[in-house]
């Protein structure tokens, strides 16, 4: 869930900023549409759970959803920016460093992501990233503490690359 601190944050970068066509990749409720929607002509969302494609197309926010795993879902060519929501800290690293070069080309990206976790936890969190490893790969980074959630994940990571 992106809380008021991110979602803030997001606006400003995205502020004076419209796309052609948006990918939400791992979508979820569509948490992040609110703010996406605004600055894009078009919104695909993306997720692996049916139950919260459903929740999502209930905001009526995106134009298209699509039930896929964010690792293999082919982007349309039209798209010329990608969003990740709290989506790497689910897959393993060998994977999210294969789909970071995967959208390593497309003119705009932006992912969040928690700076620790528990492990076991049952929160499907199986890796955890940090800004050094994502400013090696391009990206420009900013971390916000969001209160009683930085506790158990630490705090939240803003990382944004675009040409």
């Amino acid at each position: 869930m992106l809380l008021g601190a991110v979602k803030e944050q997001m606006r400003s970068i995205l502020a004076n900023r419209v796309f052609n066509c948006s990918v939400d990749l791992g979508c979820g409720f569509g948490d992040g549409a609110e703010v996406i929607r605004p600055h894009t002509r078009k919104l695909i969302g993306v997720d692996n759970d049916s139950f919260k494609l459903q929740v999502a197309e209930a905001t009526k926010l995106y134009d298209s959803l699509y039930l896929s795993d964010v690792r293999v879902f082919a982007i349309p060519s039209e798209c010329d920016s990608v969003f990740l929501f709290d989506v790497l800290e689910h897959i393993p690293t060998k994977d999210g460093e294969a789909l970071l070069m995967k959208l390593q080309n497309f003119p705009f990206l932006l992912l969040t992501t928690p700076s620790k976790y528990f492990p076991h936890a049952l929160d499907g969190h199986v890796t955890v990233w940090s800004e050094s490893e994502l400013r090696k790969l391009g990206f420009e980074t900013s971390t916000f503490n969001l209160g009683i959630s930085s506790i158990l994940y630490g705090a939240e990571i803003m990382a944004v690359k675009w040409r």
